[in-house]
């Protein structure tokens, strides 16, 4: 299975659109640290992937955007935008009430939650999208 990652662009204009949605203040802060969340997903050490499946990958996302503070503003709203985009684009939909994922990048912000359970928050929260031969069955 091919994965497909985000790209900077991606993701800054998924960080215009929520500034754009619910205020705030629009821009990069540190493009390096920018860099490196978007980045972190793909790491691999010893050719083995550090972020194996989709959902540590996601996790990754929303993880290290959300701590590395790239961002003015709306470092959170980002973090779980480019997660679900991520997971969109490799065939899933995350599966939630806006009040639990507005609690769980809170948890996130807060330091309350690992990648790792980020992660398990994922596989537990997304379903496997249905394919347009599917959907038409």
């Amino acid at each position: 299975m091919i994965v497909r990652y985000l790209k900077i662009e991606h993701v800054m204009a998924l960080h215009e659109t929520g500034i754009q949605q619910f205020g705030g203040i629009y821009g990069i802060r540190d493009k390096n640290a920018l860099d490196a969340a978007i980045m972190q997903p793909r790491q691999s050490f010893g050719g083995v992937d550090l972020y194996p499946t989709l959902f540590t990958k996601a996790a990754a996302y929303a993880y290290f955007i959300s701590q590395n503070h790239p961002f003015l503003d709306g470092n959170k709203r980002t973090a779980i935008s480019a997660a679900a985009v991520f997971l969109d684009l490799n065939g899933y939909e995350i599966k939630a009430p806006a009040g639990a994922i507005y609690k769980l990048m809170i948890n996130v912000a807060e330091k309350k939650f690992t990648p790792e359970q980020l992660a398990t928050w994922f596989y537990k929260n997304s379903r496997r999208k249905k394919s347009s031969s599917e959907v038409n069955a």
